[in-house]
């Protein structure tokens, strides 16, 4: 499912328009993107959690010039899936 037939269900499933409908999401989106960005965690009970890890210094080598570098610490969006979710999924596997 993509965006656009997400906000089509959701028009379909609440009767609302789907221009409002893809504002709301639009707003939904932008409050988790901003909260991500300013280091915190968007806890969806029941559903999923979001969170920033931030990995530390590594080392590597080049395999082609045998150099040795640094990669510098980098951070990452991670998620955690709810066990309800997960629990659904086994069921039906």
């Amino acid at each position: 499912m993509n965006r656009q037939e997400l906000i089509k269900r959701i028009s379909e499933q609440t009767g609302e328009y789907q221009c409002d409908v893809k504002r709301v999401i639009e707003s939904y989106e932008d409050n988790i993107i901003s909260e991500l960005l300013n280091g915190g965690n968007v806890h969806l009970h029941g559903f999923i959690t979001l969170f920033v890890k931030e990995s530390s210094e590594k080392n590597y080598i080049n395999p082609m010039t045998k150099q040795q570098k640094i990669l510098p610490p980098t951070k990452k969006i991670r998620v955690k899936v709810s066990d309800k979710i997960n629990r659904q999924i086994e069921d039906n596997c």
